[in-house]
């Protein structure tokens, strides 16, 4: 049996955009011997997170990105929640300036403002639930999601053909070439406006 001091777990996970069972996560970070490291870059799309776990369990630390919800992809800026220990052990690893005082002052601006996150996240859960039901009616199988992007097999093409008609018409998703994951693509979620272009050039062969 493989054992590591720290397990990192994506949830939501991508680029498969699946949340795991809640109390699956728990029992798995209780019994964990590790530390237990929860990246929670896409939480503010889903049905629950994990902060509740990182301020019982002394072995679990949820990891969070302003580049998501709050739009901030350009400046790199996240946090941590956790116990005092796991935390302080996060300066050991640290660099000493690792994000300057303009991002800091921009991170603290929007972390004011969770109203407007919320907001902007309900309108792309909105569009999200939109371009599933469309992407459906086409015959695409798309994948339950708790971020802000859809995993969707194709019907009519393969994925790799689809990526390149996409492309052609200047529209971009993700392909991910292999065994496991070459039948999908990833598609994100934009403003309505956005997904309107997108459906009307996904439907059309």
């Amino acid at each position: 049996e493989h054992k590591s001091d720290l397990f990192f777990l994506a949830n939501p996970n991508a680029p498969t955009s699946l949340q795991y069972d809640r109390d699956l996560v728990y029992e798995f970070c209780k019994n964990y011997e590790g530390v237990v490291l929860v990246d929670e870059a896409y939480v503010d799309f889903a049905s629950y997170d994990c902060v509740d776990m990182a301020l019982e369990l002394p072995n679990v630390i949820v990891a969070r990105t302003l580049s998501k919800s709050f739009s901030l992809a350009g400046l790199r800026v996240g946090y941590a929640l956790g116990s005092a220990e796991l935390v302080t052990a996060l300066y050991k690893i640290k660099d000493s300036y690792n994000l300057d005082r303009i991002c800091q002052d921009i991170a603290y601006a929007a972390l004011d403002d969770i109203e407007y996150m919320r907001g902007n996240a309900e309108k792309i859960k909105a569009t999200r639930a939109k371009m599933t039901r469309e992407l459906e009616r086409m015959g695409f199988k798309v994948y339950d999601s708790d971020t802000n992007f859809l995993w969707v097999e194709c019907c009519d093409e393969s994925a790799k053909d689809f990526f390149d008609r996409m492309r052609r018409n200047k529209v971009l998703v993700r392909y991910f070439p292999g065994d496991r994951t070459g039948d999908f693509v990833r598609i994100t979620v934009g403003t309505d406006e956005e997904a309107d272009a997108f459906l009307e050039i996904a439907g059309g062969q």
